[in-house]
């Protein structure tokens, strides 16, 4: 029997092989977008400067006041993390200090796992007497342990 006389089984086969391919396009999609995760994951992306002079242009009014208040806080307007809005930052005045408690402190008692070696942190158990420092800033950005009560909570890490 020739297939031109049965064109019910040549669709059927060209339909066939079009499912076939879609699965297999499908599937190297998926592999290629999880290893571009993971990519990802390693290396954050920046935001882009034209995100912030978006954000800027659309919300002036609101940046302006926040800017009148940071300042009368002794404040100044910065980016932080990975945001594309500016973010009122207060330096503390006991930056470095040894505690045992964020009420110790003007911003956060902590470990910066930024500036920590590995092994160091690492080590730290959850709920372990630990002691950090006060942080440099109100707002913390970053990775850290925060320390209350003199124990090790769990790692954080704020953008």
């Amino acid at each position: 029997m020739s297939v031109s006389r049965r064109p019910g089984l040549l669709l059927a086969g060209l339909l066939l092989a079009g499912l076939l391919l879609a699965g297999l396009l499908l599937a190297l999609l998926v592999a290629a977008g999880s290893s571009a995760l993971l990519f990802a994951q390693d290396n954050p992306p920046v935001p882009i400067a034209g995100a912030r002079d978006s954000y800027r242009r659309d919300y002036g009014a609101d940046i302006a006041a926040e800017t009148i208040a940071c300042r009368a806080r002794a404040g100044t307007m910065a980016y932080r993390g990975r945001t594309i809005e500016p973010v009122c930052v207060i330096q503390t005045k006991d930056a470095g200090k040894t505690c045992s408690a964020s009420a110790e402190c003007e911003g956060r008692c902590l470990i910066d796992i930024d500036k920590a070696k590995d092994e160091e942190w690492r080590a730290i158990a959850v709920g372990a007497a630990a002691t950090g420092v006060c942080s440099a800033e109100e707002l913390h950005f970053g990775c850290y342990i925060p320390i209350e009560r003199g124990t090790a909570g769990h790692p954080v890490c704020a953008d």
